[in-house]
């Protein structure tokens, strides 16, 4: 509860989790949804955004195009753990526009439990990536006042009352 309240506006911490190659072939070759969790496991939580990003391509005539992705590193570690079989609750706001529909519905379809998710009539994050031969990958992140960065700290303590989470 209180990593929470102290962490809920820095999404900068992620934690990786490692698998022999052996349990990691298992894993991949058994559908989610029929994974069991690792004895003693506890539930995760993970808290942080979820965005749309827009990915550079092209049309099929050569012009410049995007493509909408549903991400944000928290979304994204939250599917991936789940699809290794440990219960997940994410924890953020989702907007109600139609690109928060589209993130809350795909973690629902991932079987990650969202009773933590607070919907919000606030836009979605959106991230546009560029990228250019020879140079990084570079971002612009339209998220001012979005959804995902609504949680106050009062409405974290009241999400993790009575919750304890490994």
């Amino acid at each position: 509860k209180d990593f929470v309240q102290d962490h809920v506006f820095s999404w900068s911490h992620l934690y990786c989790l490692y698998l022999p190659s052996a349990m990691a072939s298992v894993l991949s070759s058994t559908p989610a949804s029929e994974r069991p969790a690792p004895s003693g496991v506890q539930d995760l939580c993970v808290a942080g955004e979820a965005l749309i990003d827009f990915l550079p391509r092209e049309t099929k005539d050569g012009d410049p195009a995007y493509m909408p992705k549903a991400g944000g590193s928290p979304f994204n570690v939250c599917i991936a753990a789940r699809r290794l079989g440990l219960p997940v609750h994410f924890f953020s706001g989702v907007s109600t526009d139609l690109f928060g529909e589209d993130l809350y519905n795909h973690l629902g379809r991932e079987k990650v439990d969202l009773s933590l998710v607070q919907r919000v009539a606030k836009p979605t994050t959106l991230a546009f990536v560029s990228r250019t031969a020879g140079a990084d990958v570079k971002y612009a992140f339209f998220k001012e006042n979005a959804a995902d960065r609504s949680l106050t700290r009062e409405a974290s303590a009241a999400a993790m009352e009575g919750r304890s989470f490994g």
